[in-house]
């Protein structure tokens, strides 16, 4: 019989028997009534099962409030529904600690990465002020040298090339002549 299987948890073999008493009798209100605990129980198992533990509850909230029910079926829906929801509370609280979990996860890496950028930078600037350092170094020592080559130019006389002062000279000992 339906209410027996209901009563003893066999809620698959509750629902096939109560449609058939419906089937028989449209009118029956318990019967309906005790159909639909069974579908509802029988559902929020495999939610419960699946994880969905919201839908769960609310299929067991309309097996308690069941007008003509059972209340052995009710007494199971409360139950199951205390299970379900300390399970939510356990995933929601998982949840939650997961969330937290990433976001200090992230700020770690965003600390890491920024630190690691301003390290760069540093090195980047140490690098451009050495480059600059050199490039002054060289400067400065092409406008020493520069000046070295004028002061050693002023000091020295001008003298023509030899290739002319030679014929010239020639020149001059054979005038002399």
């Amino acid at each position: 019989d339906g209410k027996e299987a209901l009563e003893q948890g066999n809620y698959k073999e509750a629902s096939t028997l109560l449609a058939q008493v419906l089937d028989k009798n449209g009118e029956n209100d318990t019967a309906r009534a005790m159909y639909i605990q069974a579908k509802n129980l029988m559902n929020a198992i495999k939610f419960k099962e699946d994880g969905n533990y919201k839908k769960a509850i609310k299929l067991l909230e309309e097996v308690e409030n069941t007008d003509n029910g059972l209340s052995s079926a009710k007494r199971q829906a409360s139950k199951l529904k205390k299970e379900c929801t300390n399970l939510l509370e356990e995933y929601e609280n998982d949840f939650k600690d997961r969330k937290e979990n990433a976001k200090e996860s992230i700020k770690k890496d965003k600390d890491r990465l920024e630190a690691e950028a301003q390290k760069a930078e540093e090195q980047l600037r140490s690098e451009e002020e050495a480059q600059k350092a050199e490039v002054e170094n060289q400067e400065q020592g092409n406008i020493e040298g520069g000046s070295q080559d004028n002061i050693n130019t002023e000091t020295q006389p001008s003298v023509p090339p030899m290739s002319n002062a030679q014929p010239e000279a020639q020149n001059n000992t054979e005038n002399i002549n």
